[in-house]
C-alpha cells in the first residue's frame, strides 16, 4: 500500500514537471504562430499567448534555470515592445534581462550567437531612441536612453564607453552632473583616458560643490595634459567657482596668452579685477591697479566683440560707480576744502561722460535691461538732460508695467 502511494506522487511530481516545460514550449509554439500570422489581429494575439506562457515559465523555479525559457523570453519582448510602436522602452529592459539570463543559464552556448545579434539590436535602437530624444531637446530623456543603451553590453561585461560618453552630453544639457560624474567614473575604469574626460568630469564635481575632487581630477587632466585649453579653463571655473580669485586670474591670464581672440575670456578676467576694486577692504594702490586693469580688459573684450553687452554694461557701470564714489567723498568734505571739492566733481563728472557711450550702446544691445535703463537715467538727470532721462523714464515703466 505504501508504495503505490509513493508511484501516485512520483507521477503527480513529474506532471508538474512537464506542464512548467509545456509553458516553454507553448511560449515557442505561440511565438512561430505570430512569425507565420498574416494579419495584425492574428499577430496581436498570438504574441499575447507567448507572453502568458513565457512569464509563466520563467517564474517557475523549475524552468527558471532553462537558457532556452530566458532566450524565448528575450525574442517574445522584443516583439512586445515593436507591437507598441517602440513606445514602451520598459518592455526592452526586460527583453536585455532575459537575454542575459539566457547567456548565463545557456551552459552549451546554443542560443550565444543569436542572443549577440538581439542585443545588438537593442542596444542599436536605444540609441536612436536617444538621439531623437535629443533632437527634441528632451535631455534627460535622451540621457537615460542612451544610458540604456550602454548597459546592454553588460551581458558580455563591456562597457559600451562610446555611448556613455553621448550620455554624458545628454546629462550636461540636463543639468544632471551627478550622472556627468557616474558616466565619466565608469569610462576612466573601462581604460577611457583623454583630456575631454578630465574636463567634463573636473566641471562635474565643480559643479556638484565637491570641490577636493574637482581640484584632485583637474590638477591629473593638467598634469597628463599640460597644454590643453579645456582643461586650463575648468581650472579657471574651479577657483572662481570656489572664491579663489587670485589663482583664478592666474588661469585667466595663462589663457589669454594663448587664445588672444576670446573676448569671453578678458571679461571674465574684467569681472574679477572689477570685483577687486569694489573690495574696500584692500588697499587703494590695489584698488586703483584693479581698477585700471578691469577698464582695460573690458576694454579688450569690446574691441574683439564690438556687441557684447555684458562688457558694454560692466564697463559703463564700473564709470558710473568710480563716479559715485568721487561724488560722495566730495560731499563728506568740509564747507572749506571747495578746491578739493571741485576737482573731485570735475573727475566724477568725467567718469560719467565715459560711463554714458557705453551705458547707451548697452542699451541698444539689449533693450528691455532694466538694470541699464535705470543706470542711464541716473547719468542724464546727473547731466540735467531732461528730455532724455523723461524717455528713459517713460520705457522703465512701460517695462515694469508689464
Amino acid at each position: 500500500m505504501r508504495k503505490l502511494f509513493l508511484f501516485v506522487i512520483l507521477l503527480f511530481t513529474i506532471s508538474i514537471v512537464n506542464s512548467q516545460s509545456i509553458n516553454t514550449q507553448s511560449a515557442y509554439n505561440a511565438l512561430k504562430e505570430f512569425n507565420r500570422a498574416k494579419n495584425a489581429e492574428e499577430k496581436q494575439k498570438q504574441l499575447t499567448a507567448a507572453k502568458k506562457f513565457i512569464d509563466d515559465a520563467s517564474a517557475n523555479s523549475e524552468t527558471a534555470t532553462d537558457g532556452k525559457t530566458w532566450f524565448y523570453k528575450g525574442i517574445i519582448y522584443v516583439n512586445l515592445y515593436r507591437s507598441t510602436g517602440n513606445t514602451d522602452i520598459s518592455l526592452f529592459e526586460t527583453a536585455i534581462q532575459a537575454f542575459k539570463k539566457a547567456n548565463e543559464y545557456d551552459t552549451k552556448k546554443k542560443f550565444t550567437e543569436e542572443i549577440m545579434v538581439n542585443v545588438d539590436t537593442i542596444r542599436q535602437k536605444l540609441y536612436e531612441v536617444g538621439v531623437e530624444y535629443f533632437k527634441q531637446n528632451k535631455y534627460t530623456e535622451s540621457m537615460l536612453a542612451f544610458e540604456k543603451s550602454s548597459t546592454v553590453y553588460d551581458i558580455i561585461n563591456k562597457v559600451d564607453t562610446a555611448v556613455l560618453l553621448t550620455a554624458c552630453v545628454a546629462a550636461e544639457r540636463a543639468g544632471r552632473y551627478d550622472k556627468v560624474k557616474d558616466y565619466n567614473i565608469v569610462v576612466m575604469k573601462a581604460g577611457g583616458n583623454s583630456a575631454d574626460i578630465y574636463y567634463s568630469l573636473g566641471i562635474a564635481y565643480t559643479k556638484l560643490k565637491d570641490k577636493s575632487n574637482a581640484i584632485t581630477i583637474i590638477a591629473k587632466g593638467r598634469q597628463i595634459y599640460p597644454k590643453n585649453l579645456e582643461l586650463i579653463k575648468a581650472e579657471t571655473n574651479l577657483y572662481l567657482a570656489f572664491g579663489e580669485d587670485e589663482k583664478a586670474m592666474e588661469q585667466l591670464k595663462l589663457i589669454a596668452g594663448t587664445d588672444t581672440a576670446n573676448y569671453s575670456v578678458f571679461f571674465a578676467m574684467g569681472a574679477l579685477f572689477d570685483k577687486m576694486y569694489n573690495d574696500t577692504s584692500r588697499a587703494k594702490e590695489v584698488r586703483n591697479q584693479a581698477l585700471t586693469s578691469a577698464l582695460k580688459a573690458y576694454e579688450k573684450a569690446l574691441k574683439l566683440n564690438p556687441d557684447y553687452f555684458d562688457a558694454a554694461f560692466n564697463m559703463g557701470i564700473l564709470y558710473n560707480n568710480v563716479a559715485a564714489e568721487l561724488l560722495l567723498k566730495a560731499n563728506n568734505l568740509p564747507n572749506d576744502a571747495e578746491k578739493e571739492y571741485q576737482s573731485l566733481k570735475k573727475e566724477a563728472d568725467t567718469n560719467l561722460d565715459l560711463a554714458l557711450p557705453l551705458l547707451e550702446k548697452a542699451v541698444l544691445l539689449n533693450p528691455t535691461d532694466l538694470s541699464t535703463l535705470i543706470a542711464l537715467k541716473q547719468i542724464y538727470v546727473r547731466k540735467k538732460q531732461v528730455d532724455k532721462a523723461k524717455t528713459i523714464n517713460d520705457r522703465i515703466n512701460a517695462l515694469q508695467k508689464k
